[in-house]
């Protein structure tokens, strides 16, 4: 591998790492505002992770990937130096801020998985997504055991905004010695085309369902079993199984079988929704939300690439890093619903229709991009 891949993975393990800031900014926040105030900051930040990741997707190219990269982590650094002392001011100073936490982030997250993506040896996608998904894990393991370090041991949060601003300034510049990176580009939006924006529709729809599933699988049992405590037992064997099997799985992953990956991952979310249903079992959610992480992650972005024209790759990473904040709300604020009208089995239900949902919709079909080898632009 090459050394710019090495240092695009490690900066992608230090910005999840440092979403230990959004973590704590909800305990934070939820003391300091009422209900509808801290509603707002942390529906703000939600908004920016949606809309700024698929715009930074659509607009760089080979020579302003990393240098759009390097800005935004440093405008995210600097935020955090500022965020603390807006906190108890009127709602619309964090509302603003946590709206360019979330844009910020979400930008960064996304265009590093599109600069590893591009600098990793041709005929490797579905390695590459696999590894990138477990660096991501790996830096939001870090997050949450800042998190709740912190939030046991002390109350000053805005130091803790501090560090993470200091680290993110010393990042960003590493990000420039990324270079250059060979990748297709729309050039602007005026070139986007009808048949460009139904593309990006159908990468955006495999993205929602994919994350939807990732997500909501965790989500829908916090919301409906009958043991809540129980949920942390389950999120810490699903953390602990992908940290372990998915630098295990890489060796095994075949490019030519990325939809099927994602076919059988969908297919696995399904069935464990399912059994979900009946047996309300910690164990069972953990190992079989494991299964499905591992099988989406190799099989998602591969099969979007394969089937979207290589001028929109990066904006097709910039919408399904959208889709990511799309589904952390929208997974929730559907599954409360179908709880309340069905109880526990209607959540469930809702995730197993959005299983078989993907897994059909992902079935084979030609591929119209051929692999990619990195270039010098």
């Amino acid at each position: 591998m090459s050394l710019r891949y090495m240092v695009a993975l490690v900066l992608l393990v230090v910005v999840r790492a440092g979403g230990f800031s959004s973590i704590i900014a909800v305990v934070w926040f939820r003391d300091v505002y009422e209900a509808t105030g801290a509603a707002l900051v942390l529906a703000a930040f939600g908004i920016g992770t949606v809309v700024f990741p698929a715009l930074a997707g659509a607009l760089v190219h080979a020579r302003t990937l990393t240098r759009v990269l390097g800005v935004v982590m440093t405008t995210n650094g600097l935020v955090m130096f500022i965020l603390p002392l807006v906190v108890g001011a009127p709602v619309a100073a964090p509302v603003a801020l946590m709206f360019l936490v979330g844009a910020t982030s979400g930008a960064a997250r996304s265009l590093l998985g599109t600069a590893i993506t591009f600098a990793a040896p041709n005929g490797q996608r579905a390695r590459t997504q696999s590894t990138i998904a477990w660096a991501a894990n790996l830096g939001a393991a870090a997050a949450a055991g800042v998190a709740g370090l912190v939030t046991a041991t002390t109350q000053q949060y805005g130091v803790l905004f501090a560090i993470e601003g200091v680290v993110l300034l010393a990042a960003a510049p590493i990000a420039l010695i990324l270079g250059p990176i060979a990748v297709p580009a729309l050039g602007s939006l005026r070139d986007l085309r009808l048949e460009d924006a139904r593309r990006l529709g159908a990468a955006l729809t495999v993205g929602i369902g994919a994350t939807a599933l990732m997500q909501g699988l965790g989500t829908a049992f916090a919301l409906g079993t009958r043991h809540p405590e129980s949920y942390v037992s389950a999120a810490l064997l699903n953390g602990a199984l992908v940290l372990v099997l998915q630098p295990l799985a890489v060796r095994l992953l075949r490019d030519s079988a990325a939809t099927h990956y994602l076919m059988a991952g969908s297919a696995v979310g399904a069935v464990t929704a399912i059994t979900m249903a009946v047996t309300d079992s910690w164990a069972v959610l953990g190992v079989g939300w494991t299964i499905t992480e591992l099988l989406l992650a190799a099989g998602m972005m591969p099969t979007i690439l394969n089937r979207t024209p290589a001028r929109l790759h990066t904006a097709a990473f910039g919408v399904v890093g959208s889709a990511w904040g799309i589904t952390a709300a929208g997974v929730t604020a559907l599954l409360v619903p179908a709880a309340s009208i069905a109880g526990s089995a209607g959540g469930w239900a809702l995730i197993a229709a959005v299983g078989v949902a993907l897994a059909l919709g992902a079935a084979p079909r030609p591929r119209i991009t051929a692999s990619f080898i990195e270039r010098k632009p």
